[in-house]
């Protein structure tokens, strides 16, 4: 294979499409994002495959016909996507309805009609029974809409259906497929039990696909639209967080991963099928690897509520200095001490997921005094998203997944007072990247190792994916994270039983 060849990295996310075009020594030619909506209800979240489809078409033209690009170069393309989106296809493969995506919540009654097969389901599948699972969803649509589920040939992941339209060939990777609850994780395939127990038809889904394996190749047809070269390997990728992790490296047990953005992920890399009731369980994208994936609610979306509701004069002030306004809210958070003055946040401003599954759960600051300083809340702020993701790892590693360090993406780990608390307050070093392309880099390598590119992951991930810093904990404050950790395990349970009862009258 060319040395210098081209890989494709596409990742759909919740909000948007990230595509990158790399050489095969990981530098980045070009890369493009197009943002989409989502149509919220009181418990609905939905979005519109054919606007995946035309954001994608949109980001592809802007990076093959710029920079005089030779499109001949390409050799493969990669493709993952947030996890648990349900489409449905007719006959002709034309939708049937909006996508139900990750955070639609309707299916509650029908996890409690699973829940009559939960003993069979956690010892095949090993996930918890949750509305935002893909069957759960899909059970609902046959519930509430049958006409629409009896017209549907195939049932498809986000990723699946950007793949069909692109090759014309019907698929599902390894890693979506975990997340359904039908899927036989020992076995690596359908369970005509549980399927038959639920009364799923097998039909509607496609046969699973190892996360690196060719499943089709670019039609004329989307040629045509696209501007990609008919006949690449298209492959089959896998989900988000999956990829992201390989495109931080991670590819043996032990190692954990922490993906920043609004929300997050703490993924720990094992080699052996062991569900945790606290995480999710899914195949990895490197066959015979699993992972265990903590889903956590609240990230960079609680720096996001302080400045939009109180951070306007950084906002202005960023704006006429052509800076960054969260990187003034890290200089005040610099200037206030580990642990925050004694201010402890609790950062469930949505719920949380992971570890403690409790979407009652709320955010509150528990020790404010006049003393309290603006410093104090952003830094508070900070402590408490890194107390959460340590609460999620002490359950990983009570389980006996040590992980040495975290490897670590996402805008927030821009922010160098972040990644020191991040640091101090797990006793673990953090590990940041150069690029932090993540999913699409690592949808890219998986390109490579499908089409020959790479003799294997070692060569891939030392050639693609180079490392910007390591930030060593300071031990001279561990002893102080120590103490308040402590105080924030010891605040959600004495505040659990009150939370739901938090409610507005009226509301």
């Amino acid at each position: 294979m060319e040395k210098n060849a081209y890989l494709l990295g596409i990742d759909f996310g919740t909000s948007g499409v990230k595509s990158i075009l790399v050489d095969s020594f990981g530098n980045l030619l070009d890369s493009s994002l197009t943002q989409y909506p989502t149509s919220h209800g009181p418990a609905s979240s939905e979005q519109d495959p054919q606007i995946w489809w035309e954001s994608f078409i949109g980001g592809i033209k802007k990076i093959v016909y710029s920079k005089n690009i030779d499109r001949s170069r390409i050799v493969g393309i990669g493709i993952s996507s947030q996890s648990s989106g349900v489409v449905l296809v007719d006959k002709h493969g034309r939708v049937l309805r909006n996508a139900i995506i990750w955070m639609d919540n309707r299916a509650g009654d029908q996890c409690v009609f699973m829940g009559k097969s939960a003993s069979i389901i956690e010892r095949i599948n090993g996930n918890r029974i949750e509305p935002c699972f893909p069957l759960p969803k899909i059970i609902w649509i046959k519930e509430n809409e049958p006409d629409l589920f009896a017209k549907a040939s195939k049932i498809l992941t986000v990723s699946g259906y950007v793949i069909f339209k692109l090759t014309g060939c019907y698929s599902i990777n390894m890693g979506e497929a975990g997340l359904i609850h039908l899927f036989d994780m020992g076995e690596q395939r359908w369970s005509d039990d549980v399927a038959a127990r639920l009364d799923i038809p097998l039909d509607k889904l496609p046969s699973p696909s190892e996360c690196s394996q060719i499943v089709g190749h670019v039609t004329k047809e989307a040629a045509s639209i696209t501007g990609l070269p008919a006949g690449v390997p298209v492959i089959a990728g896998g989900v988000d967080t999956a990829s992201a992790a390989l495109g931080v490296g991670i590819k043996s047990p032990s190692e954990a991963f922490f993906s920043m953005g609004s929300g997050g992920n703490l993924c720990v890399c094992i080699d052996q099928i062991k569900p945790d009731k606290g995480a999710y369980l899914l195949p990895h994208v490197i066959s015979g690897e699993w992972l265990l994936d903590a889903v956590m609610n609240n990230v960079g979306s609680c720096l996001e509520w302080f400045q939009r509701e109180f951070g306007k004069e950084e906002v202005s002030l960023a704006s006429r200095c052509g800076i960054q306004s969260y990187d003034l809210l890290s200089q005040q958070a610099s200037t206030s001490p580990p642990g925050s003055n004694g201010l402890i946040f609790m950062p469930y401003l949505a719920g949380e997921t992971s570890p403690i599954w409790d979407m009652h759960a709320k955010g509150c600051f528990i020790g404010l005094s006049l003393r309290s300083s603006r410093a104090d809340i952003i830094r508070a702020i900070m402590e408490g998203v890194c107390y959460s993701l340590r609460h999620n790892l002490e359950i990983f590693e009570q389980g006996g997944e040590l992980a040495p360090e975290l490897k670590v993406t996402g805008g927030p780990s821009r922010s160098k007072v972040w990644m020191q608390i991040l640091a101090d307050v797990t006793g673990k070093r953090v590990v940041l990247f150069k690029n932090g392309l993540g999913a699409p880099m690592g949808n890219a390598i998986l390109a490579g190792i499908a089409t020959g590119v790479f003799a294997d992951y070692d060569q891939a991930i030392g050639r693609m994916i180079k490392i910007h810093e390591i930030i060593p904990p300071n031990l001279a404050h561990r002893h102080i994270y120590e103490h308040m950790f402590s105080l924030y395990l010891g605040f959600y349970s004495s505040l659990k039983d009150t939370f739901p009862r938090l409610v507005v009258q009226g509301s």
